[in-house]
């Protein structure tokens, strides 16, 4: 197991139990949920905004401590120069659908809710970590992404890698405060920084033109558990 693969088990695991802590205080005391209102002493909340906040800045500067399907827009290492100006065909496939199918989703999600009477910002936080530990379940087990709008080989090839953060953030974007305001901000930087070098340097992103995102250059391998 590479090192990658297992910082993604342990960042499941705590997702897990983050998640399992948000329902506890959801049956109990929900208002201490409640991201919009300021209250320095919810260590919960602070405990969420700082992983989520520390998670984003890794991926603003990207390290070694990131994985190669994040930080393949910073770095390319190709022998074929004559490619580069030869963006696979298929980089952008699947990318309207997954757009329409997000807001799709979580309009389906608000509207519910709604009219259940519990839209709030503590259902919103119980999203946003059910969302948190979707995106690991796809990175390590299966990526209905990945398998039905995309097509592509693996995370480390993905389109739409860095489009995570922002996706876990959407739950919060009908309640603003400092709290969520803040991490949507700072999902924004993370995804516009994607988007602007998915269109600048296309050849960083296919296997084809950077040799970093071929299999047996992998160092990522956090397909162990998916049928690739």
């Amino acid at each position: 197991m590479t090192k990658v693969f297992k910082r993604h088990v342990l960042s499941l695991i705590i997702r897990v139990i983050l998640l399992c802590i948000a329902i506890f205080i959801y049956a109990t005391n929900p208002s201490r949920l409640d991201f919009t209102t300021i209250d320095t002493g919810n260590v919960f909340l602070f405990i969420l905004w700082v992983l989520l906040a520390v998670g984003m800045l890794f991926r603003i500067f990207p390290n070694r401590y990131v994985a190669m399907g994040a930080r393949k827009h910073n770095s390319l290492n190709t022998t074929d120069s004559s490619k580069q100006n030869q963006p696979s065909p298929n980089l952008h496939r699947g990318t309207v659908g997954i757009v329409l199918f997000w807001i799709s989703l979580n309009s389906l999600i608000t509207v519910g809710l709604h009219l259940l009477g519990i839209l709030n910002p503590a259902t919103s936080i119980i999203f946003v970590l059910l969302y948190a530990i979707s995106d690991l379940v796809f990175i390590l087990f299966y990526c209905p992404f990945q398998k039905i709008f995309m097509r592509n080989r693996c995370c480390v090839t993905c389109r739409i890698y860095n489009w995570d953060y922002f996706m876990m953030c959407t739950p919060m974007l009908i309640f603003p405060s400092v709290f969520s305001l803040s991490l949507i901000f700072l999902a924004l930087v993370v995804l516009v920084r994607w988007e602007i070098a998915v269109y600048k340097n296309p050849h960083y992103f296919a296997p084809q033109t950077n040799e970093q995102l071929r299999c047996a250059n992998c160092t990522d391998k956090t397909c162990l558990l998916k049928k690739i």
